[in-house]
């Protein structure tokens, strides 16, 4: 340990891993969900709104806030994702394409395509 050579405010190892702050997959996670909540808020105020028992304006106006920024949050979550991937080296985003793709992961598991079948 630092013995009081380092300030008070930085983290410890303990409990928190270093990948946990380089990536942003591993944050993407939570947004998402935060976002599909958001846009599930904006539908539940919806549909109150159109009901024949709500009478008031409130409902609506909360729905479409919530529609506003739950579309905001999320345009702007995939054009930093954009930015980040189009930041990478050719030969890791070839990796990540390859990786998510569909074949590759059927060549892992000895799949073949019909198109790729000879005679």
């Amino acid at each position: 340990r630092a013995l009081g050579e380092r300030p008070s405010m930085d983290i410890t190892v303990d409990g928190y891993m270093t990948w946990m702050s380089s990536r942003l997959s591993f944050v993407l996670v939570f947004l998402l969900s935060a976002y599909v909540f958001q846009g599930h808020n904006a539908y539940v105020l919806y549909q109150i709104a159109t009901s024949s028992y709500c009478q008031e304006w409130q409902p609506a106006v909360v729905g479409v806030i919530y529609a506003f920024v739950a579309f905001g949050n999320l345009l702007t979550t995939v054009l930093v994702v954009k930015q980040k991937l189009a930041l990478l080296n050719p030969r890791k985003r070839g990796y990540l394409r390859k990786k998510y793709s569909v074949s590759f992961h059927e060549e892992d598991r000895g799949v073949v395509r019909d198109s790729q079948k000879m005679d």
